[in-house]
Parts: C-alpha cells; structure tokens; sequence
C-alpha cells in the first residue's frame, strides 16, 4: 500500500524537474537568440559608422584635392603676370626694390642706404628665369596632395578604416554561450536536475490555455429539453391510444352487426324454433308494456348474442 504513494511522488517529482529543466532550456536559448540579435546589431552598427567615417574623410579628401588644384592654378596664373611684369622691367634675376634703385643711380656709389620694409616684396622682382622656371614646375605637377599634411592624414584614416578588428573578433567566436549574461545560475540547475535520471521522452508535458470556468447554468439536467421531450411522447402517445381505440370501437360495431344480422336471419328462416309473429309482437310497443310475460325468449336471446360475442371476441360490456 506505501508503495504506490512513493511511486506517485517519484512521477510527480520527475514531471516537475522536467518541466522545470524545458523551462531553463528554454531562458537560455532566449538568451542566447538575445546575445545574437545584440551581436548581430552591434556589428551592424559598428559596420555603419565606418561607412559613414569612410564617407566623411573621402570627401574631405575631395575637396582638399579641389582646393590644391585651385591654388595651383592661381598661382600659374600669378607667376604669368609677374613674368610679364618683369619682362617688362627688364628683370631676368632676383632683385630687390634698393637694389634695382641703386643700379639706376650710378653715380651715388659712396652712399650706403639701409632698407628697412615690412611690406611684402612683389613677385615680379624674382625676375624672369626664377618665375617661369617655377611655372614650368607647377605645370608638369600631376599631383598635390604632398603640398599638404591633412591629405596624408585622411589616407591613413582610410586605410584604417577598411578592416575593423572588433568586427572581426565578433564574427569569429566559436563558443559563445561564454559570452551569455545572466545564466550562470540557470546552468547551474539544469546539471542538478540532469543528474536525477529522468527520463523525458517518458513525460508529456502539456500546455494550460485558460483556466476552467465556473458554468452560471447548471449543464446537466436540461430541464426545458427534458420538458420538451416529455410532451412530444405525452402527445404521441395520447395519438397512439385514441387511435388503437377507434380501431377497437370500429372492430366491435362490425362484429356487432354481422352478429345481428346472423340472429335476424336465423330468426326469420325459424331455425331456432321461435314463431316470426311472436317476435313482431315482441317489437311493437305493446310488447314494452307487457314486459317479459308475452316474449321473453326474444330478449334472452339478444342477450345471450351480446354475451356470446363478447367471450368470443375478448370485450367487456
């Protein structure tokens, strides 16, 4: 008799632990679809602001080299008109503005001048051979991006940019349930109850959608279907009798007057030995006032009929 209630606990406590471990099965793989998602949009993420950096810096790249182009363009444009200027002046080397004064006034060589000009000295005065030597370099140049510091800078910022190392490491983990949070203690349990032996494809477990309820009305007994029922077999029945009774009633009356008829025919033919006219008599209303002293043997024998019929035919008068 113990024997069964421990068995019972056992299969109670085995569901339970099953139930229990599908639970904390179940939290660790939300957790680990939570980690990927996380994963998936942190790298997404990451992906995104390099491309937007990327972006960013190829533009700055465009417009410096823009820039640069335009600069050099100005200043072809510069050292033409300073070549003409110095054409013009008779300037073929560097000069200064003194010096070119000094050269014009021959005869004033005992006189020292100190010149003293914060002012920038004009292009020109680098003479003829200095400007179109440089115009010629700037026009042989292909490119200008050494001319500025930022432009190398942006180069190695791109060249950076073209493989992201946490992008990397990320894709490349093997086991990430390391990397799960919160279900150190989840694992925990799950070996606890893996080591009790249970048997789960023993166990179905089932799911409870909703609560019972409650009826308001009663489900059994259905009182306006027992009703119901009651009166269509009341009136089938009440049919069924009247009907049998009719029948019955029919059945007699013709019994009843095959029998009259059978008694008037042998009474008219003499075969039960009664005199025609004393039967006559016996109809006529003098034969009522009389009674039984003038014909008895006329009643006696319808009455004897009735009886006959009735035991030969079951009826009760």
């Amino acid at each position: 008799m113990g024997a069964a209630p421990y068995r019972k606990g056992q299969v109670l406590h085995s569901v339970f632990a099953a139930a229990r471990l599908n639970e904390m099965k179940g939290k660790i793989d939300a957790a680990r679809s939570n980690y990927e998602t996380d994963k998936a949009a942190k790298i997404a993420s990451l992906l995104e602001a390099d491309g937007i950096k990327r972006a960013q810096l190829q533009d700055e790249l465009k417009g410096l080299r823009q820039q640069l182009k335009t600069e050099r363009n100005d200043r072809m444009a510069q050292l033409s008109e300073a070549i003409s200027i110095a054409d013009s002046l008779g300037i073929k080397k560097p000069t200064t503005p003194s010096a070119l004064a000094d050269g014009e006034r021959t005869g004033s060589a005992g006189v020292m001048r100190t010149e003293v000009n914060n002012q920038q000295i004009p292009l020109y005065f680098m003479g003829v051979e200095a400007l179109e030597a440089e115009r010629k370099a700037l026009q042989r140049r292909t490119s200008d991006d050494f001319t500025m510091p930022r432009v190398a800078q942006i180069a190695k910022e791109l060249m950076l940019l073209q493989e992201n190392r946490q992008v990397q490491i990320l894709s490349q983990r093997k086991n990430e349930d390391i990397f799960l949070s919160n279900v150190q203690a989840l694992r925990a349990e799950m070996a606890r109850l893996s080591n009790l032996n249970i048997d789960i494809s023993r166990i179905k477990l089932i799911t409870v959608d909703r609560q019972a309820l409650t009826p308001i009305a009663p489900v059994e007994p259905r009182k306006g279907m027992i009703m119901a029922l009651s009166i269509l077999l009341g009136l089938a029945l009440g049919l069924i009798l009247a009907f049998i009774r009719h029948l019955t009633g029919v059945h007699r009356s013709a019994v009843l007057r095959s029998t009259t008829m059978f008694y008037d025919s042998s009474l008219n033919e003499g075969a039960l030995g009664v005199d025609v006219k004393s039967l006559k008599a016996a109809d006529s209303p003098d034969a009522t006032l009389r009674g039984s002293h003038s014909s008895p043997t006329i009643g006696s024998r319808k009455a004897s009929s009735e009886r006959h019929c009735d035991s030969v035919f079951g009826y009760s008068p």
